[in-house]
């Protein structure tokens, strides 16, 4: 490995285009990678700002009847509620 580091350091000056190029295409794999990871860190493992974040749940059904809900509640399984609607394409 040092006769390469060797032999790029004597053609590298020769072709000045060919190192720039070299430079500027690792540079920027590393930028997007870096880019990249942060994106994912930021959306992916960041838990959410909630307090009790991990208590948080997501139950799909096609309706909950309010007795359901009100049982839940006193068996102190919920202590809120919020309704959406996914839609499938």
């Amino acid at each position: 490995m040092l006769a390469d580091l060797r032999y790029a350091r004597r053609t590298l000056p020769l072709k000045p285009g060919f190192g720039l190029t070299a430079i500027l295409i690792l540079a920027l794999g590393i930028g997007v990678t870096t880019s990249m990871f942060s994106l994912a860190d930021a959306i992916l493992w960041k838990s959410i700002p909630l307090p009790d974040a991990g208590r948080l749940v997501m139950v799909l059904e096609r309706r909950i009847e309010q007795q359901q809900y009100r049982a839940l509640e006193r068996r102190r399984l919920v202590t809120g509620f919020a309704a959406g609607q996914l839609r499938r394409r």
